[in-house]
């Protein structure tokens, strides 16, 4: 097979209950000039051998095994591997519209972008499904405006909604040893490299929301990552990009409020000590200048009431919890 025009990366690890689905909507995919690459890093149930199946079956399929090093470990073997014009990442245990990679590669060759991003859904096991799409095109000429958005998570945090230009995709690297938010990283180096970006308010990417998501487990050391990712962004804009500061310490304000309400809803009182009082300091020094001016309303009222005290937060994510329901 010679260069494809977009390179799919999918990292795969026991995920044999998902696996052919995600695959079966991959290799649906309207636009056709596609390989996808998967990477099995070291999975100890079937899906190394469902990987092998679909690479037999569909010479678009190629597959790199490898001892178990994790997420940022298998991307990074297929960004090694990757000779599309473009590279895409896809979870294993997800299920892209069947017109993703069309619409993404039709914005990117429309309007000259070095990363073309859509938006993701979320769907739930009883097949609920959270969408909400304006369908409005937004075109930059340089990468400020999106960063800020980044930042402030107004734009999604995950990888797989984008199309990246093949040669700034593999010029960044996913930083190994990461559970959580290494995407969140990796795009930032991205965003920070790139010039020309458009993104399209349409849902073309459906997040499986299962047992086994990131976002289901148990409270565990894996959750420092959050702060590790935070405090290295701000840092980064600290030193290099001043003018994008505000928005890095507003953007670690809700990491932090994040760890926090993980912590104490899904945790043991007694875990992380040291990386809790880290949280709560950082969070009681910020100015009101900054979450006031950069917070949504309901984040900026979690916060003052945080600075208030750990009980009174947690009795107030009592009462976020119960009006969501």
């Amino acid at each position: 097979m010679g260069m494809a025009k977009i390179s799919v990366i999918v990292p795969v690890y026991n995920k044999e209950n998902y696996l052919s689905r995600t695959l079966d909507a991959l290799l649906g995919q309207t636009f056709r000039d596609l390989e996808i690459i998967l990477v099995d890093d070291g999975s100890r149930d079937a899906s190394g051998a469902i990987c092998d199946d679909y690479a037999d079956r569909d010479s678009r399929v190629r597959v790199i095994h490898q001892r178990n090093r994790g997420v940022s470990a298998a991307r990074n073997a297929g960004l090694d591997a990757a000779r599309g014009e473009y590279v895409g990442f896809c979870d294993a245990d997800d299920i892209p519209a069947e017109d993703l990679y069309e619409t993404l590669y039709e914005l990117a060759q429309t309007h000259d972008c070095e990363i073309a991003m859509v938006k993701e859904s979320v769907r739930y096991a009883d097949g609920s499904e959270e969408a909400e799409q304006s369908g409005e095109l937004t075109v930059w000429d340089d990468n400020t405006e999106v960063l800020r958005k980044f930042l402030l998570e107004r734009i999604s945090m995950g990888i797989y909604t984008k199309l990246i230009r093949g040669d700034l995709a593999v010029k960044v690297r996913f930083e190994e040893g990461r559970r959580i938010n290494e995407d969140k990283g990796y795009l930032f180096d991205i965003f920070v490299h790139a010039r020309r970006l458009c993104y399209l308010d349409v849902c073309k990417y459906a997040y499986i929301r299962n047992d086994s998501s990131c976002s289901m487990a148990p409270f565990s050391e894996k959750y420092l990552d959050m702060l590790y990712f935070a405090d290295k962004i701000r840092e980064n804009c600290s030193e290099k990009m001043p003018h994008l500061l505000p928005y890095a310490e507003a953007g670690s304000v809700i990491t932090y409020l994040r760890f926090l309400q993980t912590a104490l809803m899904w945790g043991d009182a007694g875990q992380f000590p040291e990386a809790r009082k880290k949280a709560e300091k950082y969070l009681r020094q910020m100015p009101d200048r900054i979450c006031r001016v950069y917070l949504p309303k309901k984040l900026y009222v979690k916060w003052r009431i945080c600075k208030m005290g750990r009980l009174p937060f947690q009795l107030a994510l009592k009462l976020f919890s119960r009006e969501a329901s």
